[in-house]
C-alpha cells in the first residue's frame, strides 16, 4: 500500500481555500464588467433607465450578463453611500459613456438626501450593536477568568469532603464543591 505524500501539508492547504458557488462566480464576472466603466467607478448619479443601456451594451460586446445579474449589481451601487453622497450634491446624471445627460431635479435630490440618511442611521445603528457585541465578549471574557482564577485558588480540587449523616452514622461523603463556594 503506498501513502500519501505531504498529506497533512494537503489537508492544511484545502482547509484555507474557500470554493466560490457557480453564482458568486458569475456575481462576481458582472461586478467587474459593470467596473470597467467610468461612471460606476467614479460613483456618479445615472441617467434614468440607465440599466437598458447597460444591458444592450452587454449584449453587443458579448459579456453575457443577464437581467437578474445587472439588477441586483445595480442596487447595490446605487444603494451605496458614495453613490447617494454624489447625487444628493445635485448636478448632472451620467449616461454609460460618461456623458452629462440630464440634471437631477429637486425632487430626486431630496429622495437621495432622505435615502442617504437613512443609511447612515443604518450604519450607526449597525456599528452600535457591533459595539455592545464586543463589550459583552469582553466582559465574559473578563468573568470566564475570573472563575478559572478562583478555580486555581482551590488548588484544583472540585471534590470538598462534607460530613453527612448516613443511617445515623457518621461517614464522610465527597460532594461536588458547588461554583459559590
Amino acid at each position: 500500500m503506498g501513502e500519501f505524500k505531504h498529506k497533512d501539508k494537503n489537508i492544511e492547504n484545502k482547509k484555507h481555500v474557500k470554493n466560490k458557488t457557480v453564482a458568486e462566480k458569475i456575481f462576481q464576472e458582472t461586478w467587474d464588467w459593470l467596473y470597467s466603466f467610468e461612471v460606476i467607478r467614479k460613483h456618479k448619479p445615472l441617467k434614468i433607465n440607465s440599466k437598458q443601456d447597460f444591458l444592450r451594451r452587454s449584449q453587443e460586446t458579448g459579456a453575457g450578463i443577464g437581467k437578474k445579474q445587472l439588477r441586483k449589481a445595480f442596487s447595490i451601487h446605487c444603494n451605496s453611500e458614495r453613490y447617494l453622497r454624489n447625487a444628493a450634491k445635485g448636478g448632472f446624471r451620467y449616461d454609460i459613456d460618461f456623458n452629462q445627460d440630464e440634471e437631477i431635479s429637486e425632487e430626486h435630490q431630496q429622495n437621495f438626501i432622505n435615502a442617504l440618511k437613512e443609511k447612515k442611521k443604518f450604519i450607526s445603528r449597525a456599528k452600535a450593536y457591533a459595539r455592545r457585541k464586543e463589550e459583552k465578549q469582553r466582559q465574559y471574557e473578563k468573568r470566564k477568568l475570573e472563575n478559572q482564577q478562583d478555580r486555581n485558588k482551590d488548588n484544583g480540587s472540585r471534590l470538598q469532603f462534607k460530613p453527612r449523616k448516613n443511617n445515623n452514622s457518621d461517614i464522610k461523603i465527597a460532594v461536588k464543591k458547588s461554583r459559590r463556594g
